[in-house]
This record gives structure tokens, sequence and C-alpha cells, in this order.
């Protein structure tokens, strides 16, 4: 990225609801599906961005992702024990 796309990159809108981050979530899919199906990049193409879009929303949740079969890609949310993160995972997963 050059100096000038640094400078004049438009700041991304902070997540505040589970509307805005499935939206969020539908304008990098692409990047995304790339990054799981290659396995190349996905600490900094996928769970990088992921993770603090998601902590702007809530934390204490876990995910993972791979490849259901050669066209599918997977992200399983989970609250690893955490009673209380529930809801928010069903809430978020409803969608």
């Amino acid at each position: 990225m050059g100096l000038l796309d640094k400078l004049f990159r438009k700041k991304e809108d902070k997540i505040k609801s589970h509307e805005d981050f499935w939206n969020w979530f539908l304008e990098n899919e692409q990047a995304f599906y790339k990054a799981v199906k290659t396995c190349r990049n996905i600490e900094t193409d996928f769970f990088n961005k992921l993770s603090p879009k998601l902590d702007e929303l809530k934390d204490g949740y876990f995910y993972l992702t791979g490849m259901f079969d050669e066209n599918l890609a997977e992200l399983i949310f989970t609250a690893d024990g955490n009673i209380k993160n529930i809801i928010w995972l069903y809430m978020i997963c409803s969608g």
C-alpha cells in the first residue's frame, strides 16, 4: 500500500450490531474465502481482520474456520463452555 493510500483510505465504521458485523463480513467474504481455501496468509488475511471486528461486539468467544468440502468454507463460533456467551453466539449466528 502506498503512502497516499494510507493517508486517504476510508476509515471503517465501528461494528455496533450483529447486522453491522454481517454486512462487513459480506464485503470481505471473497478475500476471506480465498485465505481459507488456499491456507496462505490465513492469519493476516482472515484471523487478524475478523477478530478485531468481533471484539467490537463482544469478547470471550472462540471461532475456527476450514473447508467443509472443496467449495464450501465454514466459520464456526463457540462459547467454549462459557454459559454467559451462549446467548450472544445464538444472536450473532441467527443474524
